[in-house]
């Protein structure tokens, strides 16, 4: 990529600067590093950016595979809430790329916490592929199934939401709990084989994970403790794939198997 430009703008008052004026070095420091935690600074980042020619590996994880223009967007924006200590973040990065970030923290010091997390993973695979496979990323194929050759680009994304809580309790005692689930869609290189032949395939990929993670922890002047539950859960919605077409013996082809997990533990000192 070449000829991006950013603007970034901070949404604050340049405290330090002013500060910059008066005083002897050493208070200097001191204000300024109080200045800093409980002023709350925003920024925000714009610009643009051009793809001078089509690249397939170097977009692999980004999206910028094709020649273009592509937009550049991230802030961070703060808020605090100065008559009950609430504090309101919302951050953002690369929200123009296909590998985008957005979180949502909400927090009340030393009372309880949450946030809300999305984020989005790609992979795209840096070969065009020619065949004439049918039904690709399908859970039914069929070898030679198409009447002409055909050009794919295979992809993967991954979505992922996390959500979380906290709370302080009295007596010592704090509870937390967060929640993500991740949906991966798409499909990537696969096969059959044996000595002789050898058949392209696609592993169609429809996977969504659960993972759950509940504790309670205490704190004392002289023991802790922290008891919690962790649990997972995979479903994948291709168990298997049928080859029509393909090595006698070798269909239906097993994928990846649901499962789940969980663990109870207790621990201390």
């Amino acid at each position: 990529m070449n000829l991006h430009t950013r603007y970034a703008r901070p949404l604050t008052a340049m405290a330090a600067a002013v500060l910059s004026a008066f005083g002897p070095a050493p208070a200097l420091a001191d204000d300024a590093e109080i200045v800093e935690l409980v002023t709350p600074v925003s920024e925000f980042s714009v610009g643009g950016g051009y793809v001078f020619e089509d690249n397939q590996r170097f977009g692999q994880f980004t999206g910028l595979r094709d020649k273009g223009l592509y937009g550049l967007l991230d802030f961070n924006l703060v808020k605090r809430y100065n008559d009950t200590g609430t504090w309101i973040r919302f951050f953002g990065r690369n929200v123009g790329f296909d590998d985008r970030e957005l979180r949502l923290d909400v927090e009340r010091q030393g009372d309880w916490r949450a946030f809300l997390n999305y984020s989005q993973t790609p992979n795209f695979i840096p070969y065009t592929v020619n065949t004439r496979l049918a039904n690709v990323g399908g859970a039914t194929q069929a070898i030679n199934g198409s009447p002409g050759f055909a050009s794919y680009d295979l992809e993967t994304k991954r979505d992922t939401w996390t959500l979380g809580l906290g709370k302080n309790l009295p007596a010592g005692f704090d509870f937390q709990v967060r929640y993500q689930n991740q949906k991966k869609e798409g499909s990537r290189f696969w096969g059959q084989g044996t000595f002789g032949t050898v058949n392209f395939l696609t592993d169609p990929i429809d996977y969504d994970t659960d993972q759950l993670e509940a504790t309670l922890g205490y704190t004392g002047e002289s023991l802790q403790l922290l008891g919690g539950y962790y649990g997972t859960s995979f479903k994948n919605s291709n168990p298997s794939l049928t080859v029509q077409g393909g090595i006698a013996g070798m269909s239906p082809m097993a994928l990846p198997p649901g499962n789940d997990s969980w663990q109870v533990y207790l621990g201390g000192g």
